[in-house]
């Protein structure tokens, strides 16, 4: 699209606002997705901690980690872990010391 000629612009603008329109729609949608959570009693999308198929498996995700055997981007993978985080969190559940290169957040980060 040629933005240098007023018909340019004139399309370029309404393709901006048409954007900036879906945007807050999307927000209040959001809003008020939210709001209603809350008047039900869910403040959070989800609850705080480590959902339970994780905490099932987290015994087994350990063993495999402690012996070596396989890599990080191999146990997300056979355990169909979407998130090195969530592998990390999976672990600290289960008591693992974790090893390597990862960080610890502090609680000024969180």
């Amino acid at each position: 699209m040629d933005t240098t000629s007023p018909s340019g612009q004139l399309v370029f603008q309404i393709f901006c606002a048409l954007a900036e329109h879906e945007r807050n729609v999307l927000a209040q949608r959001t809003r008020a997705e939210l709001q209603a959570a809350r008047a039900w009693g869910q403040p959070r999308a989800s609850p705080p901690g480590l959902a339970p198929h994780y905490q099932k498996m987290a015994p087994a995700v350990k063993e495999l980690y402690e012996t070596g055997q396989q890599s990080t981007p191999q146990l997300m993978d056979y355990f169909q872990i979407g998130s090195r985080r969530t592998l990390y969190k999976i672990l600290r559940f289960a008591g693992c010391q974790i090893t390597g290169a990862h960080k610890s957040r502090t609680e000024s980060q969180r």
